[in-house]
């Protein structure tokens, strides 16, 4: 999803969208990089977006942990469905 069309998600529904932007994959890293999610059992993303900080988490998990990502805008959420299938 490009920046534009996340922005008018965003205008059109502010409650549903936590950002004016997409997140960076070097914010994903920074803000990732010491929480421990290598040793979570399980992990949660709540409003997972266009992906980026879910392509770092499924990157760093046990591969027995447990993840789920809840997305409640539906453009966001088809567009995050194509990404992750």
């Amino acid at each position: 999803m490009s920046g534009i069309k996340f922005l008018k998600n965003f205008i059109k529904s502010p409650g549903t969208i936590g950002a004016i932007w997409p997140s960076s994959p070097f914010l994903a890293k920074m803000i990732t990089s010491d929480i421990g999610l290598e040793k979570a059992p399980v992990i949660v993303e709540l409003g997972p977006g266009t992906g980026v900080f879910t392509s770092r988490i499924l990157d760093m998990k046990k591969a027995k942990s447990k993840f789920f990502a809840v997305e409640l805008n539906k453009e966001l959420y088809d567009a995050f469905k194509m990404k992750f299938p």
